[in-house]
């Protein structure tokens, strides 16, 4: 038995050869290798290598030579066929007793010409072989060299030594035909082909000559003469005959069934073996893309709900590509499974695991319509991770009720809502949904908006509720500008064509990208200009964290600046596309390139804190516990309904709630809660808030004084917390809006820089 390194052996082919036995191996069944061996000598060394060749060519037609006077005295052809050989030699078979007896008769016969017809064969073919070979290259010297040397003299020794010197006739036709066609074949075809054309008796010389030209040539160059060989060798991928020859043509019956239903089995060796038919076998790219797809499906049958070997296949064969829905489904599914994988909260996990499971049924719908020669190996692993998802629901729901027994904490602190899952925590946001609906549809020319709020607000949230909160009449193309692929403005507008794309008539494969962004806008404008003249409804083209826009704007404010205003321009033209901008910022504190000025008619829609009856139903509504209203009314007081940090108590109240098994909440509860949150120093809403939001330290400093209630004098970082809704002013003092941000800033902000 081999162990894997020697089994992994026959995947790698040698870049030299080691003799002129393998040399003329290659000719016939390695050519790329031949190729790539060639392009490192010189001619002079061609020469050389060429001219140590011939003498194997010798041996090997001296073989051949015996080997057919062995087949007609076997066959005893002159006996049955005695009109197509010369009267004196049928006079001399018949009267010999044995075998070798007529063998040496034949030999006697045919030997000296089969010598003279060889040797000025292999002249002839050498010379014909260097003058064309070495004018292109040893690839060229050893192919024209070696195989007219081969071909030739076998065809010019056999046909002209063997055949002329027995045969008469039409026999002649038919086996000069086969020998000759065989410049372009295999050698041994011309054996079995001089024996076979013996027994024609009914053609004429030329026709004869042709029918087997054709005959030998398509024998020989597309291996169908090896075929019946193939079936000997053990369809695996360690003994496939693909290993052994380049040049097979046509599949192989059952050859890809065998060897998917293997790659579902060893993907580790099929993607060897994918490989090595890559490198060394041009012409198996479509089996090697079947044995692809299938041994990807063999990893995801092996390591169910793996998230790592959730990956696209890479197909070289247009038509084994999967459709561009499949791959976006996949893409969808991988990261669905990646947002179930970092869920620790068992409910949040229970509600990802539902998605997963919906998507997993999309995913085989999708496969389902896809291509019948791959789609069943990816059924196979879909069905399997379909078993394995549900049976982690099942032990999700055993969990929940020993970890929640009361209520299922179903609140998210600082993290985007999304339709699917967070219906019954996302609560208020009328006002901004109306307001944005009406000026859309009523704007006879599209101005610029913007979704503006604090961090950690439910900015995106509302982005993710926008497209079924306004109907049937939008479509919502989100862009979040915190991608680290984006690293350009040509980045940004590629990545933003791709989006478009899918909402077109005619989708565009690969977007248009230029370094100059004047360009790659054009681009990215011709494609909504597609969408402008033809759709039913309004895109709104959301750009969460728009900041990250102006971060790659100023790599180049000139050019920034002309951008926008193109952007501008186009706006202001129609009124089908919406440009929505979503960030902390508002544009008149961007500068190189300065916002406002460009974008003087945009229209703000401030995302603000939770409204007091909004704040209570998000306490009281999504679980099954009790309040006193006062518990409720202090929760909305020390957070002013400041969605992240009221959801970080209503999270902690239920924790409370599910360890000590109680339904009826208390002031001790919430006090507890308090002092556990004014504790914590990386409560993410403040934190942000004092690092990025007042990087400044004369900012800092502001917040400093408005906490020891001193008096501040007017400045513009007063005035920036002002307008940004951190402060407020009462009784003639400044004071922080939100109780909780001031009890963790008295605690915290020596501290933290």
């Amino acid at each position: 038995m081999f162990d894997n390194q020697d089994l992994d052996a026959v995947f790698i082919k040698p870049t030299v050869p080691k003799n002129s036995w393998q040399m003329l191996c290659w000719v016939l069944f390695e050519p790329k290798l031949l190729k790539q061996y060639s392009d490192n000598l010189s001619r002079k060394k061609s020469l050389v290598i060429l001219l140590k060749a011939y003498p194997l060519l010798i041996v090997l037609s001296c073989l051949l030579y015996l080997l057919g006077g062995a087949f007609i005295v076997g066959l005893e052809l002159p006996r049955l066929f005695p009109e197509q050989f010369k009267p004196e030699f049928i006079e001399q078979f018949l009267s010999q007793p044995s075998f070798w007896d007529n063998y040496y008769v034949t030999i006697q016969k045919t030997g000296l010409k089969f010598i003279s017809n060889l040797a000025f064969g292999l002249a002839f073919c050498l010379v014909g072989g260097l003058v064309l070979g070495l004018a292109f290259g040893l690839a060229g010297s050893l192919a024209f060299g070696l195989a007219f040397g081969l071909t030739g003299g076998l065809a010019l020794g056999l046909a002209f030594g063997l055949v002329l010197g027995l045969a008469s006739g039409l026999a002649f036709g038919l086996a000069f035909g086969l020998a000759f066609c065989l410049v372009l074949g295999l050698v041994l075809v011309l054996v079995l082909g001089l024996a076979s054309g013996l027994l024609a008796s009914s053609l004429s010389g030329g026709l004869a000559f042709g029918l087997a030209s054709g005959l030998a040539f398509y024998i020989s160059y597309f291996r169908i003469i090896s075929y019946p060989c193939y079936y000997f060798f053990k369809m695996e991928f360690h003994h496939a005959p693909y290993l052994y020859d380049a040049n097979i043509w046509l599949p192989i019956w059952r050859a890809k069934t065998r060897l998917g239903n293997l790659a579902l089995e060893t993907p580790e060796i099929a993607f060897k073996f994918i490989l090595f038919l890559r490198t060394y076998r041009p012409l198996q790219t479509k089996l090697a893309d079947n044995i692809f797809h299938a041994a990807l499906a063999g990893y995801w049958l092996q390591n169910p709900l793996e998230v790592q070997f959730l990956n696209p296949p890479i197909i070289k064969h247009e038509k084994l590509n999967p459709s561009a829905d499949w791959l976006k489904q996949l893409a969808i599914l991988k990261a669905q499974l990646i947002s179930f994988n970092q869920q620790s909260n068992i409910q949040l996990k229970q509600q990802h695991g539902l998605q997963l499971f919906k998507e997993l049924e999309n995913f085989k719908q999708q496969t389902l319509v896809e291509n019948l020669s791959w789609r069943d190996y990816y059924l196979k692993a879909i069905e399997l991770w379909l078993k394995v998802a549900y049976e982690q629901l099942e032990q999700l729901k055993l969990q929940a009720l020993s970890h929640e027994p009361i209520t299922a904490n179903v609140y998210l602190s600082g993290e985007a809502l999304n339709p699917e899952m967070h219906r019954a925590i996302f609560l208020g946001r009328d006002d901004v949904k109306d307001q944005f609906s009406r000026k859309v549809l009523t704007s006879p020319q599209m101005p610029m908006f913007l979704i503006q709020g604090q961090r950690r607000t439910g900015k995106t949230s509302l982005l993710n509720f926008l497209e079924p909160l306004l109907g049937a009449g939008f479509r919502v193309i989100k862009q979040d500008l915190q991608n680290s692929d984006l690293k350009s403005i040509p980045d940004w507008l590629a990545n933003l064509q791709q989006r478009i794309s899918p909402y077109l008539d005619t989708p565009q494969l690969t977007p248009a990208r230029s370094e100059d962004w004047l360009q790659s806008w054009q681009a990215v404008q011709s494609c909504l200009s597609q969408f402008n003249g033809n759709s039913h409804y309004k895109l709104i083209l959301a750009f969460d964290e728009y900041e990250g826009i102006h971060t790659l704007l100023q790599q180049d404010p000139i050019q920034g600046e002309r951008l926008l205003a193109a952007m501008r321009s186009f706006s202001q033209s129609q009124n089908k596309v919406v440009f929505l901008f979503v960030g902390a910022a508002l544009f008149s504190e961007l500068e190189q390139p300065n916002w406002s000025k460009y974008f003087v008619q945009a229209q703000r829609f401030r995302v603000d804190y939770l409204k007091h009856d909004d704040a209570i139903r998000l306490i009281t509504e999504p679980v099954k516990l009790n309040y006193p209203p006062t518990v409720c009314e202090q929760m909305f007081d020390l957070t002013q309904g400041h969605p992240a940090l009221l959801q970080l108590l209503c999270s902690k109240m239920v924790d409370i709630a599910n360890t000590e098994n109680k339904k009826d909440m208390s002031q001790a509860d919430l006090d507890a809660v308090i002092q556990d949150v004014s504790n914590e120093r990386e409560t993410s809403a403040i934190l942000i808030f004092w690092k990025d939001f007042c990087a400044d330290p004369a900012c800092k400093k502001t917040v400093k004084q408005i906490l020891n209630g001193e008096t501040v004098e007017p400045n513009q970082h007063l005035y920036h917390l002002e307008e940004h809704g951190f402060i407020v002013e009462q009784n003639g003092r400044w004071q922080m809006r939100v109780p909780l941000f001031a009890m963790w800033l008295k605690r915290f902000a020596e501290r933290v820089v």
